[in-house]
């Protein structure tokens, strides 16, 4: 099966004085790369995203205030879905590494006295695993910081309510999680996923041998599902995204 690596055990045949022969049974073990189904489930959603947002663009359009509600409930759970799914992947990936680098036990002691928060320890597992500069080291930190909050606003939402705001693409006054989960922010999420898990796949900038094997492993398994996400509309438009991104910050 797709993602899944067979280990089989040493076993023996031996034949006594008689010409009698036995042997010991070999034992099966099995590990599947979770990540990839993670993040193909992150893209189907980050698709179904991109159709409800414009089912939602649509009802606002018409004097329709069931349709309207529908749609922006609609796209709420499909963003709460691709959203989750990407945070899932990401830690798929952080568990796959601690199998051939796992964290030294002073690191987890100090982790639980200090109640580091999980983005920080999956940071500190890919820091530990992959050579990135402190441009990308800021980047994927604050990636990382902003898909757990998202993650756990989904997972443990707010004990207390909020005041409602405008929406920032809709004529509507929303609960928070309206903003929080829709269109735009499922695809970066999704996006910066694929392009993290697509990146440190490539085994190149890992910095220990078993790292690399593990990410070389993985990577015939990524390498369709960052193809597929590059064709699809959510993919093209995370695309769009990056350059208005790198063209606001080349601006003077």
């Amino acid at each position: 099966m797709r993602g899944q690596s067979l280990d089989i055990s040493a076993f023996e045949i031996s034949i006594d004085d008689d010409g009698n022969v036995s042997s010991t049974s070999p034992t099966l073990s099995t590990s599947t790369h979770m990540t990839p189904h993670w993040l193909e489930a992150a893209i189907d959603h980050a698709r179904a995203v991109q159709r409800r947002a414009a089912e939602t663009n649509e009802a606002f359009r018409r004097d329709d205030a069931d349709a309207k509600a529908r749609c922006l409930n609609a796209e709420l759970i499909a963003s709460m879905q691709a959203i989750a799914c990407s945070a899932f992947a990401i830690d798929a990936l952080h568990a796959s590494l601690l199998k051939v680098q796992p964290t030294p036990a002073a690191t987890r002691e100090a982790w639980r006295r200090n109640r580091t928060k999980r983005s920080r320890q999956i940071f500190e597992t890919l820091r530990r695993a992959f050579k990135f500069g402190k441009q990308a080291s800021a980047a994927i930190s604050t990636y990382l910081d902003q898909l757990s909050s998202a993650r756990d606003v989904a997972v443990h939402p707010p004990s207390r309510s909020k005041p409602a705001e405008r929406h920032n693409r809709l004529p509507v006054s929303v609960d928070p999680a309206f903003n929080l989960f829709r269109a735009h922010n499922a695809i970066v999420c999704v996006g910066m996923a694929v392009r993290l898990i697509d990146q440190f796949s490539k085994a190149e900038t890992a910095k220990d041998p078993k790292v690399a094997k593990r990410m070389t492993d993985l990577r015939e398994l990524i390498l369709p599902l960052k193809r597929r996400w590059d064709r699809t509309s959510a993919g093209r438009k995370f695309q769009e995204l990056l350059r208005q991104a790198d063209a606001s910050s080349a601006a003077p």
